[in-house]
């Protein structure tokens, strides 16, 4: 800060320096903060007594045999039965005419029927000929019509074609002997009589069968272990943990300032130290 020489009167003036005031604050700083803890609570058991089934009721199989008796019955010793006789058969002479050779049809070729003729067939046709002669030893050239030349030739032709004629020949027949059955043969059945007799038999009065007796069931006291608070997990809460600390801290912040000093400066000047 320049402070004018003349405005001051001539007085010196120098810089002091204020420091800072502080002061000592206390506060309560976290040092750890709250959580939880899970703590496994073990089960409860206790023994209790109980009823148990030591054998199960079950039904036993006991066989009770069949019981036989003998007993007299009419039986069959030979069935009735038919016998087969067999009648042989009878035979005879017997004329047939029979057929030896069947009717056919037999095809046969006729040739076919030629002619010789002549006829009259033009050899050359008429035409234009250029011919050239020598008059007074100069050449003249003229065409020239030469009429058509004819001949006679001789030719075969056909009067009627080769043909297929089918002729029929009739069937041939013969009388013949043969042997025939005038009476055949035939099974003849004789029935014989059924054959019947007495016997013992045993047979069954009561039949074997199985008999099923009852067995109670045995039961028995028995002690087990049984749960009567199972085991839990529980969770406990730790509070935060706080201590205090100091600090210090500013009150009012340090200043410079212009402080006047005794001492005389020359006229006209301000002095700053």
């Amino acid at each position: 800060m320049a402070v004018n020489g003349a405005q001051a009167g001539g007085q010196c003036y120098a810089e002091v320096a204020t420091p800072p005031v502080y002061r000592t604050h206390a506060e309560q700083v976290m040092v750890r903060p709250a959580s939880q803890v899970a703590r496994v609570v073990p089960g409860v058991y206790q023994t209790v007594s109980e009823r148990v089934l030591a054998s199960p009721e079950r039904q036993i199989a006991r066989v009770v045999p069949a019981t036989y008796r003998s007993v007299e019955e009419r039986v069959l010793l030979h069935p009735e039965r038919q016998v087969a006789r067999t009648v042989p058969a009878v035979y005879g002479v017997q004329n047939e005419t029979v057929m030896v050779e069947p009717a056919r049809a037999v095809s046969r070729l006729v040739p076919p029927v030629l002619q010789n003729v002549s006829e009259r067939v033009e050899v050359s046709p008429a035409r234009k000929v250029w011919k050239v002669t020598y008059e007074g030893g100069r050449a003249v050239g003229c065409w020239v019509y030469e009429p058509a030349t004819y001949a006679t030739r001789v030719r075969t032709v056909e009067i009627q074609p080769a043909r297929s004629v089918t002729e029929t020949i009739p069937a041939r027949y013969e009388t013949r002997a043969r042997t025939v059955v005038t009476q055949p043969a035939r099974t003849v059945y004789e029935s014989i009589p059924a054959v019947w007799g007495a016997r013992l038999r045993t047979v069954e009065v009561s039949p074997a069968r199985t008999v099923y007796d009852t067995v109670p069931a045995v039961w028995t006291t028995r002690a087990r272990t049984v749960e009567v608070q199972p085991a839990r997990t529980v969770y406990e809460t730790i509070p935060a943990e706080y201590r205090t600390v100091t600090r210090q801290v500013m009150v009012s912040p340090g200043a410079r300032a212009w402080a006047p000093i005794q001492r005389r400066c020359a006229p006209g000047y301000a002095a700053a130290y």
